[in-house]
């Protein structure tokens, strides 16, 4: 009996004190409970016109030794995005991913003169839209941000699309222009 009663009584306790802080945040799965700017980025989203959505600042945790450090704002807006969308992200934030996986999604970033070897994983046409959350960006990142073009805006957060040729393009020509630019400049 008395067993039954501390059950008792520490799921009460438990449901009392979990319950006040549950009913401060809206359950965000239900499109009405979103925040106004991601229903307006939603909104600007083609049905069916998008592959993927690739995040800004990029990142990726999975592999415990191979990670780009999450950015809790993008991975929360990323994933509901993802979520009311339908689209797969181009990111992660799980435990035990591959690392030819996560060499894969994080070689999506590296400088133009890199193989892309996920870029195999795509027809040239193929859009995929980029979500930037706003503000500084990695080199790189800015990169990606740069060649895309912008599609909505809602408050801080931006949509833009770009064609999978254009993520997984050669830039060796470009790279080496501008740094004999650079140099010359010295």
């Amino acid at each position: 009996f008395a067993a039954a009663f501390l059950f008792l009584y520490e799921g009460i306790y438990f449901q009392r004190s979990f319950s006040e802080r549950a009913v401060k945040h809206p359950n965000v799965l239900r499109a009405e409970n979103l925040p106004a700017e991601i229903k307006g980025l939603l909104a600007s989203i083609p049905p069916g016109r998008f592959r993927t959505i690739l995040p800004l600042p990029y990142f990726h945790n999975g592999a415990e030794d191979l990670m780009l450090p999450v950015d809790n704002a993008g991975l929360y807006y990323t994933q509901l995005l993802a979520y009311h969308s339908g689209l797969p992200m181009m990111a992660s934030s799980m435990g035990r991913t591959s690392l030819e996986e996560t060499r894969e999604l994080i070689a999506t970033l590296a400088p133009g003169y890199y193989p892309y070897p996920l870029a195999k994983r795509f027809r040239d046409e193929d859009r995929i839209l980029v979500f930037w959350t706003g503000g500084e960006l990695p080199e790189e990142d800015r990169g990606v941000l740069e060649r895309s073009t912008p599609l909505a805006r809602s408050g801080a957060y931006e949509l833009r699309s770009i064609l999978a040729k254009d993520l997984f393009a050669d830039q060796r020509d470009t790279i080496l222009a501008k740094a004999r630019t650079k140099r010359d400049s010295m």
